[in-house]
């Protein structure tokens, strides 16, 4: 690097931090989503169980956040799905089933897209960790390794 100011030095230490704080941000945001994930996968299994259950048979319901209740139960035919805003509607097991496992295959794809964006920020950040290394090694008038 040539003729390196304080101020290429400060812009680079800035634009290091933002990368750390994005990484930071999507970790938050990958462990929401690996939350939700398990959870659409417990109401997967429950949901494919419930199909061949009938009135009074007993089984153990998720409830969110790792949190299960026995519970006896009353209508086979149907299930509570929630649609959005504080909406739940009543449907078949097995239509529920499918938009469980859509939904899940949706957030299973944010989780890779998430980590894909991180390991990028992450190698963009080394990188110019490297550069900062040695633009501030030149700004001191030390040998570059």
């Amino acid at each position: 690097m040539a003729g390196v100011t304080e101020d290429d030095v400060r812009q680079m230490v800035a634009l290091l931090e933002r990368y750390r704080g994005q990484i930071e941000m999507l970790s938050e945001q990958l462990g929401m989503l690996q939350t939700t994930e398990a959870e659409l996968g417990a109401a997967s299994e429950l949901l494919s169980r419930y199909d061949g259950m009938k009135e009074g048979d007993e089984l153990i319901v998720p409830v969110g956040g790792g949190v299960y209740v026995p519970a006896s139960l009353t209508t086979a035919g149907s299930v509570l799905v929630a649609i959005g805003s504080d909406v739940t509607v009543h449907m078949p097991p097995t239509e529920a089933a499918s938009r469980v496992r859509s939904r899940r295959d949706r957030v299973r794809e944010m989780i890779q897209q998430t980590r894909a964006t991180m390991e990028q920020i992450g190698q963009s950040a080394e990188s110019l960790s490297a550069q900062l290394e040695s633009a501030y090694a030149e700004l001191e008038g030390r040998p570059i390794r």
